[in-house]
Order: structure tokens, then sequence, then C-alpha cells
């Protein structure tokens, strides 16, 4: 003997409630309670983002990438094609790494990768995916990483 423990109506029911919250529960934009929700950003509307936190940006050459200062760091943040996510590179030709700084860098941070150019320059990475939406103020968050990860690899790589 097989029980059934819903019956037709009430499977329906449930399936419309589900339907119902689902874009309560899997839609990110409802629980932004301030500012913009990104799922792509364009070279604009990055620096308009930049720009509004007292900060200057501009692209140059290539519109996909935008630089910006921070407390004297230079980054370049790269916008892939589709503009759904961001790399941003921290570079400085003073920093004298070599292969033992850079692995010891990537074990023991989070967030970020360090390596070595062709030349022996050491720069650094730190991602950040759009998909399925990142609000203004964890875009924002992201940035003082970057930032205060530069300034980690300045002191670590020096």
């Amino acid at each position: 003997m097989t029980r059934r423990f819903l019956s037709g109506p009430a499977i329906a029911v449930l399936a419309l409630l589900a339907a119902l919250a689902a874009p309560l529960v899997w839609d990110s934009r409802a629980f932004a309670a301030d500012g913009d929700v990104y799922e792509t950003i364009s070279p604009s509307q990055l620096i308009k983002l930049i720009e509004n936190r007292g900060d200057q940006a501009k692209t140059s050459g290539d519109d996909t990438v935008v630089w910006t200062t921070k407390d004297g760091i230079l980054f370049a943040i790269q916008i892939s094609e589709k503009e759904d996510s961001l790399i941003v590179l921290y570079y400085d030709s003073d920093l004298k790494a070599d292969d033992v700084k850079i692995n010891k860098w990537n074990k023991d941070k989070a967030f970020s990768k360090a390596y070595l150019d062709k030349e022996g320059d050491a720069f650094l990475e730190l991602d950040l995916d759009l998909e399925g939406g990142v609000t203004e103020d964890n875009m924002l968050s992201f940035f003082k990483l970057c930032e205060a990860s530069a300034k980690g690899f300045e002191k670590e790589m020096k």
C-alpha cells in the first residue's frame, strides 16, 4: 500500500506558493537595501561609481580599462568583454619580489593572487564576478579590499 501525504490540490497550492516566493529568495535585488545592484557594468558606470566615492577615474586608449588611484596607489580595472566581471590589477615598478615572496603571498592570502610577469615584475590581481548581482555597497567594499591588499602587497614585496 502506498501512502500519499499530499493530495493533488495541496501540491498545486504548494507549487503556487513556491513560485510566488522564488523571486524573493533568488533575486539578489530583493535584498539590496541601498544602492544599485550590478550584474554588468560599463566603463562609464564604473567611473561614476568611483567618482561618487570621491576618487578620480578615467579610461585611456582601451575603453575596457579604467584607471584610478587611491592613497597614491594606481589601479587598472579591466572590465570583461561581457561587462559581467572586473579584474583589478596593481603594479609598482619599485617592488623587488621573487618567487619565494610571491608563493608565500599566494599561500597566506585569500581573495587575491600575485604573480611575476616575463620581466620579473610583480603584479597583484583581484577578481569580482558580477553574475547574480552585486550591490553598490559590496562593490565599494571590494574596492576597499583591493586597496588594503595592495598596501599589504607593497609591504611584503619590498
